[in-house]
């Protein structure tokens, strides 16, 4: 594969990880160039992680050579270019050594998230009701939430609290498109209970493994885990992440050297994938962990195109004017809802993974973006995950739900297989 930027190149990573031991060493030249030149942070962890598990087995190898000169004492360039390349290359190894596989979830335990009852027995789990029209209604599916709008007002800025980037320098509004739902591994927490299940009245939802599987698996989904950053005490990070954070502290000093140079804007740009990947220490006791979509990255956006394209291919055969009803010689059945056809469900789930918002009129990723107004003109934005319903394997009742005979028997109607629990914190 000769250009890192082939439309293949996800197909390709793909093989090599399925076949690795037969053709890694014939591959990994190519792997480690789309590594280091493809636009698409999806596509370069990919490779980062093959060069990885390549680099981890021959010892004597590049990973090594790295790995000496970090123990040693990490040379900075003193060409501003060359430093800036070098915190990407920083950067896009912290955010793999963040990036969790779908094979790997299993190990590291259960997920799950806190919820209110109100939330979780009329969205989340809900018997099959029937509508208006006397139809199904349409299942629950995961919904994420844009990155902006999340609880937490410190949201994104813990790295750069902890470069000594100071607020002042972001002047104009900083945009997101990256969309996240949060999870943990902390299933019966007090602080937890407090915090995000009102006020211990509220429920813990395990999900099922099979199904969190099946969705980080899709192309355009990553699961990453949150890592907390000590701001006061000093305390050395020994982890590889903390290394790494540690050498980009050390870039970001000397590209201050540049100032007025070379504006630091170009540092704060490439911050932004990995932004969301930290949190203060003060929150360490959440063990969180992250579903999200960046709409914005360059794989995705490709989906798109391609899945646009197909539409529009379909729609041309249908409005195909040449076609005409005296040269066929056939009557035109009208009752035929050809907007079906070009809004086909298995395209949406195999090729985006996202619902479409139908009352917009966009045509790029925005028409994925749900509006939910709000009041005063303020608008919630949120992205749903069609790939399957939402599926939970367990149900924990909260220290303080005094009423569970009037939960727990609605939840295993509306789902037989479900598991029910109470909270064993005995709250007062």
């Amino acid at each position: 594969m000769e250009n890192p930027q082939s439309a293949n190149v996800g197909e390709y990573l793909d093989f090599v990880s399925r076949h690795f031991d037969d053709i890694i060493e014939e591959s990994i030249d190519v792997v480690r160039k789309i590594a280091k030149e493809n636009d698409s942070d999806i596509i370069r962890d990919q490779a980062i992680k093959l060069v990885k598990m390549y680099d981890e087995r021959n010892s004597s190898d590049e990973g090594a050579i790295l790995k000496k000169e970090s123990d040693s004492g990490f040379i900075l360039s003193e060409n501003y270019k060359e430093l800036l390349n070098q915190a990407e290359a920083i950067i896009d190894d912290i955010r793999s050594n963040l990036t969790i596989a779908s094979k790997d979830l299993k190990t590291i335990g259960s997920f799950g998230h806190y919820t209110k009852i109100d939330t979780l027995t009329n969205f989340l789990i809900k018997a099959d009701w029937k509508n208006e029209n006397n139809s199904e209604t349409q299942p629950p599916f995961l919904r994420l939430t844009n990155l902006k709008q999340l609880n937490d007002p410190m949201e994104g800025r813990a790295i750069h609290d902890y470069l000594g980037i100071d607020n002042t320098f972001f002047h104009n509004y900083q945009t997101s498109n990256v969309f996240i739902s949060s999870l943990t591994v902390v299933s019966d927490s007090l602080p937890m209970w407090k915090e995000y299940a009102d006020s211990c009245q509220g429920a813990f939802l395990e999900y099922d493994m099979s199904y969190l599987e099946h969705i980080v698996a899709h192309k355009s989904i990553e699961f990453v885990k949150i890592h907390y950053l000590d701001l006061n005490s000093g305390a050395k990070d020994e982890s590889d992440v903390g290394k790494a954070l540690d050498i980009l502290k050390q870039i970001f000093e000397k590209m201050q050297e540049f100032e007025g140079e070379t504006p630091l804007s170009d540092l704060a740009e490439k911050l932004k994938k990995i932004s969301y990947l930290f949190k203060v220490k003060d929150y360490e006791y959440e063990m969180e962990y992250r579903i999200l979509i960046n709409l914005d990255d360059t794989s995705v956006k490709t989906l798109i195109e391609n899945h646009n394209k197909s539409l529009d291919k379909n729609k041309d055969l249908l409005n195909d004017k040449s076609l005409k009803k005296e040269d066929i010689g056939l009557e035109i059945f009208d009752k035929v809802n050809y907007n079906d056809l070009l809004n086909d469900k298995s395209l949406k789930k195999e090729d985006i993974g996202l619902e479409i918002f139908d009352k917009v009129n966009y045509n790029d990723f925005r028409k994925y973006i749900v509006l939910s107004p709000k009041d005063n003109g303020r608008y919630d934005l949120f992205v749903y995950i069609n790939l399957a319903p939402l599926k939970y394997s367990k149900v924990i009742l909260g220290p303080k739900v005094t009423d569970a005979d009037y939960i727990a028997p609605y939840l295993k109607l509306a789902n037989p297989d479900i598991e029910i629990k109470s909270s064993k914190i005995p709250y007062r």
